[in-house]
């Protein structure tokens, strides 16, 4: 374009162009971290979580044992305070070399409770998978 309006035109060009290159640049940078990427970045935070195994003790004097991070225990005294009306009170969380050693851990915490997961002493529904784990590997 020519004349006055045609240097209008062209600063507008420009002006829009750079008032629109770093929501392009976001855009493209949000685009690259994909559905793919993100389920891959959740797999690598749940590896370096630490596994273990718990005991949540409520108000009441329950208890709640259960397998996982530091995370899920407190998620789950939570979600038992919840339904049970009855708050957390103390909890206690040891460290695990993986999965299985997790499991057995649960295994033994339940044991402590007299009729393990069955007693009226705590809010497990079902024996830990560490029971077996135990016994297969000579316990």
């Amino acid at each position: 374009m020519k004349g006055a309006i045609g240097g209008i035109v062209d600063r507008l060009k420009v002006s829009i162009t750079l008032s629109l290159t770093p929501a392009i640049i976001l855009l493209s940078e949000k685009s690259s971290n994909s559905k793919a990427d993100q389920k891959s970045e959740a797999k690598n935070e749940k590896k370096t979580k630490q596994t273990g195994s718990y005991t949540n003790t409520h108000k009441s004097g329950k208890k709640y044992h259960g397998k996982g991070d530091k995370e899920r225990m407190k998620k789950s005294g939570e979600e038992k305070a919840k339904k049970y009306n009855d708050p957390v009170k103390s909890q206690d969380w040891t460290p695990a070399e993986n999965d299985r050693e997790a499991f057995k851990q649960e295994s033994r915490r339940m044991e402590t409770d007299e009729g393990g997961y069955k007693s009226s002493n705590n809010y497990n529904k079902r024996d830990s998978p560490g029971t077996e784990y135990r016994k297969q590997d000579g316990e």
